[in-house]
C-alpha cells in the first residue's frame, strides 16, 4: 500500500514539473498508445444470503438423537406431549440463517496497463488491472444444541391411546453467537473501454468486463481474532464509468466508479474453519457485489 501511495505521489509530481512548451499546449490531448494506470480509493460490499436449506429439513439419519419427553396439561382435558431429542455430542452453527449481516467499507487500490485508440472525439481501449478490495461483510450464527420437536396434541383417554394431531419443528436450545466475516482480497479485471473526448482535455468512458475476486471466509473466536479461514475466487461480470483529465499529453487525472455485479458462491468447506467440537448445520451460500469508487492517474509512453 505504501509503495502505491509513493507511486502516486512521483506521478504527481512528475505532472506538475512538466513544462508546457508551445508545442504541449497545441496537443495536449488524448492520444493513441499505451500506458500505465493507478487508482485508490474506497469500495463497499454488499451480501445476501441464498441459503436454501432450513432447520426443518434436518434428516432423520446422520444425526445422534437424545429423548427428551415433557408433557403439559392444557384447559378442558386437552394434553400437550412434547418429545425433544437433541444431540449431546457437538454443538451445531445454523447456516439457515444469519442473525445480523453487517457490510463494511474498506480500502481498495489497482495498477493496471492501458492500451487505447482514437478514432477523432472517440477513443476505444482494453485495460488490464490488479489490485485489492478491502470491503468485507460481518455475520453472526446461532449456535448451540440441535432440537427435534414432536407435539402431539389431543383428548386422551386413560390409556392414551387417541391423539389429535402431531406437528413437528427444529430448533437450537439455548443458541449462542458465532461471528464469522466474508473479507474481498485481492482481485484482477479486464475492461473494454469506449470514450469521448471533450474539449480535446477530458474523455468520458464506460465499459463492460470480467473480474476474478479472491474471497475469504474466517471464523471469529471470542477473543475477537480470527481462528483460520478459507478461500476462494469468484468470477465476476463487471461495468466500470468514469473520466480523465488531461494535465499534458501523457499524464490524466481523473475518478471512476466500478461495479462487481451479484454472483452467488457456495462455501461447502466450512466446517474447516470451526472447532472440532462445533459442526455445521447446512452450507452457507452467499450472493455478494461490490463497488468501488477510485481516483485514477494515467501516464502514457508516447503517443502513436
Amino acid at each position: 500500500m505504501k509503495k502505491c501511495l509513493k507511486l502516486m505521489v512521483a506521478f504527481l509530481l512528475a505532472g506538475s514539473a512538466v513544462k508546457a512548451t508551445e508545442e504541449n499546449k497545441n496537443c495536449s490531448v488524448f492520444q493513441s498508445g499505451i500506458g500505465v494506470t493507478l487508482g485508490a480509493g474506497v469500495s463497499k460490499g454488499f451480501l445476501i444470503e441464498k441459503n436454501e436449506m432450513t432447520l426443518d429439513s434436518v434428516p432423520n439419519s446422520g444425526y445422534h438423537w437424545n429423548f427428551d419427553v415433557q408433557r403439559i396439561t392444557k384447559p378442558n382435558d386437552e394434553e400437550l406431549l412434547s418429545f425433544a431429542v437433541g444431540n449431546k455430542a457437538f454443538d451445531f452453527v445454523d447456516f439457515s440463517l444469519s442473525n445480523k449481516i453487517k457490510n463494511s467499507w474498506g480500502f481498495s487500490w489497482n495498477l493496471g496497463l492501458l492500451a487505447q485508440k482514437k478514432l477523432g472525439t472517440y477513443t476505444i481501449g482494453a485495460r488490464w488491472i490488479f489490485g485489492s478490495n478491502g470491503a468485507s461483510s460481518k455475520l453472526q450464527y446461532d449456535t448451540g444444541k440441535l432440537f427435534r420437536y414432536a407435539e402431539l396434541q389431543g383428548n386422551l383417554n386413560a390409556d392414551e391411546h387417541l391423539i389429535q394431531s402431531c406437528s413437528e419443528y427444529i430448533s437450537i436450545k439455548n443458541p449462542k453467537i458465532t461471528n464469522f466475516v466474508l473479507k474481498n482480497k485481492w482481485f484482477t479485471s479486464f475492461i473494454f473501454e469506449l470514450g469521448y473526448l471533450i474539449n480535446n482535455r477530458i474523455q468520458i468512458f464506460a465499459g463492460p468486463g470480467i473480474c476474478f475476486q479472491g474471497q475469504k471466509l474466517c471464523c471469529i473466536n471470542e477473543s475477537g481474532k480470527s481462528s483460520g479461514g478459507i478461500s476462494k475466487t469468484v468470477f465476476k461480470p463487471i461495468a466500470a464509468i468514469g473520466a480523465r483529465y488531461a494535465l499534458t499529453q501523457r499524464i490524466s487525472l481523473g475518478v471512476e466508479y466500478q461495479h462487481q455485479f451479484l454472483t452467488k458462491q457456495s462455501w461447502n468447506k466450512v466446517n474447516k474453519i470451526l472447532s472440532s467440537d462445533v459442526k455445521p448445520f447446512g452450507t452457507p451460500v452467499f450472493k455478494t457485489m461490490n463497488n468501488l469508487f477510485l481516483i485514477t492517474m494515467t501516464y502514457m509512453f508516447g503517443p502513436k
